[in-house]
């Protein structure tokens, strides 16, 4: 792949600069710095991000050929008021518009609150499975990240899904993970007779979902305009279900395709993301205790403090360090019509892409030197949890790179009882995990919810030991460009219930 190429293109050409790769009939053009992604970002209404949501639905989650018609026919874009001169189409049939209300409505506020808070209560009950008859003592576990997942998935998926999936689908799990195996062959687009076993983990997942479908239909009741259900799950499930029902000729392995992708963004990045947010603290010790003063005050009567949780500025720099250093993601847009960028002329149906991988550890944009506080170099290969802390008296903090030339030789007085702010605007259009713009991932805030709280929970409820030290657990590059990619080494270790 030639992003994985060294020397990469954008030392040879430098960033700001668009490079034109020629993929078969595909014109792609690479796209890099912050300037530039901005401006994709900016510009909603003279890029679409259609294209690669087909190939998305079609390559990677099996939808049917027939959704591209469904898809392209609808150029109103996602505004309540439809594009000029886009094609006439009743509003019931406007799937970006009614796709982009229901999740933006349904993925923030009190609905955002009551998913969250069932995923927490979820999590603390899978969690308090696993000391069952141990009355406090150790129990040793062979890997931690497949201990995580395993806990953390059927607390995302009830929460998201209902109770009732895995009374009518006990190994759903399984399939999941057989199916998110081979999630990059198949989003690649490598045909059947290459990667059998790919297509039949597919095949078995699409059909477990599109079975919870009909279930769902069948057996729910009017609760209008209710949080949650117990046979759809959330509202946000439910009510993509109702808008997706309307539109004409949409089917039910086209719904199958969109449920298995609306499942697995909800589980298939974030469980990944709380496992590294652990892995990284555990095998710090002064993290550790750090984040256990930041959790402890929040967990009072054994009760989570969200909001205190969410609003930590070191649980936020910690999460979004993990998002920087583990997540490879492309963004993608294609312009409708040629499009300017700077000097650069885009053609019409381009596909302009950035990369998150190489964006976020862009050494001339961020911040890798010494702090006052922190007096040794934090390269950007490595993991550093306060990068996105900036404190007043400290002109070397913060995650972009320092205004001044100088480096900090020795000590200044600082004041040790200052607290940090949290801050991602110095970076924008270099921190990317989630896009940007107004099609900007809709999940960012469950996200955050899911990483933070559950790691919370985790070492809140357990007392963990690893058997690795810092630095030592590798990236799975199997799933470059895939979102969060797993760890790829075993981690054994032990824990026990905190008294």
């Amino acid at each position: 792949m030639l992003l994985k190429t060294n020397p990469h293109p954008r030392r040879k050409f430098g960033t700001g600069i668009p490079l034109r790769i020629k993929l078969g009939s595909r014109n792609l053009i690479y796209i890099s710095s912050p300037s530039a992604i901005l401006a994709l970002f900016r510009h909603s209404k003279d890029l679409t991000t259609i294209p690669s949501i087909v190939r998305l639905l079609q390559n990677t989650f099996g939808a049917p050929k027939s959704i591209r018609m469904i898809l392209e026919r609808d150029n109103t874009g996602l505004s309540q008021t439809p594009i000029d001169g886009s094609n006439p189409l009743a509003e019931k049939d406007r799937y970006w518009y009614n796709m982009h209300r229901v999740l933006h409505t349904n993925l923030q506020g009190t609905s955002l609150e009551e998913l969250s808070s069932r995923f927490i209560k979820n999590l603390e009950g899978e969690l308090e499975k696993l000391c069952d008859g141990l009355e406090g003592n150790w129990f040793d576990f062979p890997d931690f990240s497949e201990l995580v997942r395993r806990v953390c998935f059927k607390a995302s998926v009830v929460a998201l899904c209902g109770p009732h999936i895995f009374d009518l689908l006990p190994n759903f799990a399984d399939l999941f993970w057989d199916f998110d195996a081979n999630i990059i062959d198949l989003s690649n687009g490598k045909p059947r007779w290459l990667i059998p076993n790919g297509y039949r983990a597919r095949d078995r997942y699409l059909a477990a979902v599109k079975k919870w479908n009909l279930f769902a239909k069948e057996n729910a009741r009017d609760c209008g305009d209710a949080e949650w259900d117990e046979f759809y799950g959330s509202k946000v499930m439910r009510e993509r279900a109702q808008v997706l029902g309307k539109i004409e000729g949409f089917s039910a392995d086209m719904l199958a395709s969109q449920t298995s992708a609306m499942i697995w963004g909800a589980s298939g990045n974030i469980i990944p993301a709380i496992s590294w947010c652990l892995i990284e603290t555990l095998t710090r010790p002064s993290l550790l205790t750090s984040v256990l003063q930041e959790i402890t005050p929040s967990s009072a009567a054994d009760i989570l403090n969200i909001s205190s949780l969410l609003s930590s500025p070191l649980l936020q720099s910690l999460f979004s360090e993990v998002l920087r250093l583990r997540t490879s993601v492309t963004v993608q847009r294609t312009p409708r019509s040629d499009f300017q960028l700077g000097s650069y002329k885009i053609p019409k149906g381009s596909v302009m892409f950035s990369s998150s991988w190489h964006e976020q550890r862009d050494p001339t944009i961020w911040n890798e030197s010494p702090t006052l506080r922190s007096p040794v170099p934090h390269p950007l290969t490595d993991f550093w949890a306060e990068r996105f802390l900036i404190y007043d008296d400290d002109p070397y903090s913060g995650p972009s790179l320092p205004s001044t030339t100088t480096s900090p030789t020795s000590k200044p007085p600082y004041d040790t009882t200052m607290k940090p702010k949290f801050t991602i605007t110095p970076v924008s259009g270099s921190f990317i995990p989630f896009g940007g713009g107004k099609k900007v991932c809709p999940g960012r805030f469950y996200a955050k919810y899911e990483a933070i709280c559950g790691m919370a929970l985790f070492l809140s409820m357990y007392e963990i030991e690893l058997d690795v030290k810092a630095g030592e657990v590798e990236m799975n590059k199997k799933f470059f460009f895939g979102g969060v990619m797993p760890s790829k080494n075993k981690i054994s270790g032990r824990m026990r219930r905190r008294l």
